[in-house]
């Protein structure tokens, strides 16, 4: 439909500018998470993204500069936050379900490692290509200033 195809042309969009400002090899360093299962029937309200290291690599910590990357989205007033992010109800740490005891870091040893540099990006479904335009340079200019030194 419409909106899933919006999708994929932010991910184009978002890697092509990146890319012209940054050079090619950083256009590599924004991996779009794939979306479900193709069987699955996906609306794509968010879209989910990891910051890799400058050798292409899956930074074990987070990255020098990701805050103020994110800040710099936040600040053209799109909403983007990381996955270990406290305040992020993806983030395991905030599942008050749980016993506290098994919400430690500690006891998931491999998730920190996992979510470091992975952020969710929310898509609204009335956004035009015109905007998903806006929305590709914010993050392509915000990616130059803040993550590609």
């Amino acid at each position: 439909d419409q909106h899933n195809s919006m999708y994929y042309h932010l991910v184009e969009r978002t890697s092509k500018k990146v890319g012209e400002l940054c050079g090619e090899d950083a256009a590599k360093r924004i991996y779009f998470i794939p979306q479900a299962h193709e069987k699955v029937g996906p609306v794509y309200d968010s879209l989910q993204l990891r910051i890799l290291q400058k050798d292409g690599s899956v930074a074990e910590e987070e990255l020098p500069g990701l805050n103020a990357f994110l800040k710099a989205v936040q600040a053209r007033k799109y909403g983007i936050a990381k996955f270990s992010d406290p305040a992020n109800a993806r983030n395991y740490l905030s599942w008050q379900y749980l016993k506290a005891g098994e919400i430690l870091p500690s006891a998931l040893p491999q998730t920190k490692r996992v979510l470091a540099n992975v952020c969710d990006l929310r898509l609204l479904c009335h956004d035009t290509e015109v905007e998903m335009e806006h929305l590709a340079s914010c993050l392509a200019e915000s990616f130059k200033e803040h993550l590609h030194n």
